[in-house]
C-alpha cells in the first residue's frame, strides 16, 4: 500500500477505470458506458470526475499517485502518447497524454491495450517467471503482445502485434464454411465476436438446429456448446483451429516460452483453448511447440487494467530490465527496499 497507480482502459463504447496497488490488486473499479462517436470532451469530463471521485472515496492522496496508465485499442505513437490509426472514432492526432498529465497532475504513459495487457501478464500473471512470451488478445477482433527477454517489443512504429491485420490462406474445408463465407480474408474480421454471431445466423439459415441467435452473449454460446448444441459446437470448432494457426506462426517466428490466450471468449469457454492447444500441436516443427506453454490467462477480466498499472511500473522500477539481469526474481519489494 505505499502507492497507488489510476487505470484507465478506453473501448469502442466504454472506459473503465481503476486504483491498482504496486502489488498489481485491483482496489477499485468502475465503467462509464458511452455511445459509439460521443463527444469527446464530454467522455473525458465525465471521466476525470468519476476518477476523482474514486480518489476521495478511497481517502487517497495526490502525493500517493505514483502515476496513471492508459490503454487503448489501435495505433499509438509512444512514447509521446498521441493516437495514431485504428483508435476511437474522431480520436486520430489527439494527445491523450498531455491532457490528462495536466487533469491528473501526475506523470502518465499510454500503450496499446493489448501490449498494456502483455505487460500486465510479464509482471502479476501467468508468466512471472519467464522472460519471453507471447500474449493473444480475442474480443471483438485479435491481437497480440510480445516480450522478448523481458522486453516489450512495440515496433518501428509502435504497431507490432496488429496481426488482426494479417491476411491468411484458408484450407477448401474451412474456406466455404458458414464461419468464413463472404467475410474479407484478414485474421480480425473473422476472429470476432461479431463474426461468431453472423456465422450463428448464417448457420440458421442453411438449416442447422441451433439454441441460439444472432444476438446470443458470450454466456449463451458457452451453455450451448457444453450442451452439445451442434452449431455451437461446429463454430467454435472452426474458431479453434484458425486460432491454432494464428499460434503456430507466432511459434515458429518467435519461439516463445509461454503463449497466453486472453479475452472474454478465452476466459468463458475454456473448450476454445482446448480446441487451440490440439490444432497447434499439428506444426511440423516439434521442439518449439513442445517447450511453449499454452494457458489461460490468471488476470482474466481485470487484465489490461492491472497492465495500465505495469506500464507505470515499467518506466517507475524498470521491471523488464531487472527482470532480465536477476533471474526473474525481483519484485516490488526488494525493489523498494
Amino acid at each position: 500500500q505505499f502507492g497507488y497507480i489510476i487505470s484507465i482502459h478506453f473501448a469502442l463504447n466504454d472506459v473503465t477505470f481503476g486504483i491498482v496497488n504496486l502489488g498489481g490488486q485491483v482496489i477499485a473499479l468502475k465503467k462509464q458506458q458511452y455511445p459509439e462517436n460521443g463527444d469527446r470532451q464530454a467522455i473525458l469530463d465525465s471521466l476525470i470526475s468519476g476518477i476523482n471521485q474514486m480518489l476521495t472515496g478511497n481517502k487517497i492522496d495526490n502525493e500517493k499517485v505514483f502515476g496513471a496508465g492508459i490503454a487503448i485499442p489501435g495505433i499509438i505513437s509512444y512514447p509521446d502518447g498521441e493516437l495514431g490509426e485504428m483508435t476511437l472514432p474522431g480520436w486520430e492526432g489527439f494527445n491523450i497524454r498531455k491532457y490528462f498529465m495536466k487533469e491528473l497532475d501526475c506523470e502518465v504513459f499510454i500503450d496499446n491495450d493489448v501490449k498494456a495487457l502483455t505487460l500486465g501478464e510479464f509482471q502479476f500473471g501467468t508468466s512471472r517467471t519467464v522472460s519471453s512470451l507471447v500474449c493473444l488478445w480475442m474480443d471483438n477482433g485479435i491481437g497480440a503482445g510480445f516480450m522478448i527477454e523481458g522486453r516489450l517489443i512495440r515496433g518501428a512504429t509502435s504497431s507490432a502485434g496488429e496481426i488482426g491485420f494479417n491476411e491468411f490462406f484458408i484450407e477448401p474445408s474451412v474456406k466455404h464454411s458458414i464461419v468464413i463465407n463472404d467475410q474479407p480474408k484478414y485474421w480480425g474480421d473473422v476472429l470476432s465476436l461479431t463474426n461468431i454471431r453472423r456465422s450463428i445466423e448464417r448457420g440458421i439459415k442453411e438449416g442447422w438446429s441451433s439454441s441460439l441467435n444472432g444476438n446470443a452473449e458470450i454466456e449463451e454460446i458457452a451453455d450451448a456448446v457444453a450442451n452439445g448444441d451442434p452449431l455451437a459446437v461446429y463454430i467454435i470448432e472452426i474458431i479453434g483451429k484458425l486460432v491454432g494457426t494464428v499460434c503456430r506462426n507466432l511459434i515458429y517466428t518467435l519461439n516463445p516460452q509461454t503463449l497466453i490466450l486472453n479475452g472474454p471468449l478465452f476466459n468463458k469457454l475454456p473448450v476454445l483453448t482446448d480446441e487451440v492447444r490440439r490444432h497447434m500441436k499439428l506444426g511440423n516443427l516439434k521442439l518449439p511447440f513442445e517447450a511453449v506453454e499454452l494457458t489461460n490467462s490468471r488476470l482474466g477480466d481485470n487484465g489490461i487494467i492491472i497492465g495500465c498499472a505495469a506500464l507505470v511500473l515499467e518506466h517507475l522500477f524498470k521491471f523488464s530490465e531487472q527482470k532480465s539481469m536477476h533471474s526473474h526474481s525481483n519484485t516490488i519489494t526488494e525493489l523498494l527496499a
